[in-house]
């Protein structure tokens, strides 16, 4: 940039000595022969001028879109670690309800509204003689006993459909052997606000 200025400087001021010249020699013939050579001069510095000019906004351009490439890398980065930590947290949240869950020293199950056994702990498997998958293949009308379940779908009912936050009572199993198995029950609802109708926790 600085030497085609120079050159550009001289080559104007030498042009502007020559005209100049010749002017006393020659007169104002000289002043117009001399006037394509200024005019190509002139032209050549105002391309340039105009090329540097458009280099100059087309590398402030580029800098602006890397400034905001990297403006955008940082705010995914940072979006990334935020679910990263949602994650984990989520993790480590259903790892102590599954603990907490498993190992529970009364009986607990994770029941569909249908009735249908999704999850069971030991306990509950414990209390009705039945392992892990006879019970998952299973519904809990089916081990209800007869003259229990009438109020036990009743009460089911009247908390699916919003009448009561949850569903205490008296009722009757039935253990693998046949003999009946008296409990306290309460039933809720689990938080999930993702499923219109959200499993049923039972214990």
């Amino acid at each position: 940039k600085f030497s085609f200025t120079a050159v550009a400087y001289f080559a104007s001021a030498s042009a502007a000595g020559l005209v100049a010249k010749l002017a006393g020699v020659l007169g104002l013939w000289a002043v117009v022969a001399a006037a394509p050579i200024i005019a190509v001069v002139y032209f050549a510095y105002w391309t340039y001028n105009q090329k540097v000019e458009a280099s100059s906004a087309q590398a402030e351009e580029a800098r602006r879109s890397i400034e905001q490439a990297k403006e955008h890398v940082r705010e995914l980065s940072l979006h990334i670690a935020e679910q990263e930590r949602i994650r984990r947290a989520l993790q480590e949240s259903e790892e102590r309800f599954r603990s907490a869950f498993d190992y529970a020293a009364v009986g607990m199950a994770l029941v569909a509204p249908e009735g249908r056994w999704l999850q069971v702990n030991r306990s509950l498997c414990e209390l009705l003689g039945l392992s892990e998958a006879e019970l998952l293949a299973t519904d809990f009308q089916s081990v209800t006993h007869p003259e229990s379940l009438g109020a036990a779908l009743v009460g089911v009912d009247r908390l699916l459909r919003g009448e009561a936050p949850t569903c205490q009572m008296e009722m009757r199993f039935m253990h693998r052997t046949g003999r009946p198995v008296w409990t306290s029950l309460s039933v809720s609802a689990a938080n999930n606000s993702a499923q219109e109708s959200p499993p049923l926790i039972f214990q």
